[in-house]
């Protein structure tokens, strides 16, 4: 009879335990969907070196030409928080000691802009474990995008939860392959 009591902890404790971390489950499959499906790079044209870029800003440290210039950007036109308009040199190689240096100038219209650099990070249908961050280069020639990039973010509960406060994210979709996009997009040894 014990025995039999025995087993009726471990199983209810194995149900609840499995209750409790459902959503944990359902959220890792859902992971790796989407790492399967969506993550990584996509190349749908080549990509002309040493053009113009178009670059929004996006945030308030107001860098957000940076990323274009080191892919390999001749220049960006950059539109700032407060929607002046420059457009931005990388005066110095990015490996320089004391880091690139960079110069702006008036906007000249006789210089054309071929590509928009584009970059988002959004939650996924509402679920705020998950998030998906987005690199795009449309061509402003068709309005297409030329190449993309998207990496999959998913913290299955917050860091309180866990023993330790362990962090509880994972990603897909960056690291190595993030840094292999880029480096293909700023040889221009990009093909469909």
């Amino acid at each position: 009879m014990k025995m039999r009591k025995g087993w009726r902890w471990f199983w209810g404790i194995a149900a609840a335990l499995l209750v409790y971390h459902f959503d944990a489950i359902t959220g890792q499959w859902k992971f790796n969907r989407l790492c399967e499906t969506e993550a990584g790079a996509r190349y749908f044209e080549p990509v002309e070196g040493g053009v113009g870029w178009e670059v929004q800003a996006n945030h308030d440290l107001g860098t957000d030409y940076v990323p274009a210039l080191n892919l390999g950007a001749g220049f960006v036109r950059f539109t700032d928080k407060k929607g002046v308009r420059s457009d931005v040199r990388m005066t110095t190689p990015r490996f320089v000691r004391g880091g690139p240096k960079y110069s702006f100038s008036p906007v000249d219209e006789a210089l054309p802009v071929r590509y928009r650099y584009v970059y988002f990070g959004e939650e996924i249908d509402g679920d705020k474990r998950f998030k998906r961050y987005v690199t795009q280069l449309v061509d402003l020639k068709n309005d297409r995008i030329a190449a993309s990039h998207t990496a999959i973010v998913y913290a299955w509960t917050a860091s309180s939860r866990v023993l330790l406060n362990a962090p509880t994210s994972q990603r897909c979709g960056s690291g190595e392959e993030s840094n292999k996009f880029f480096a293909q997009i700023r040889n221009q040894g990009v093909t469909k």
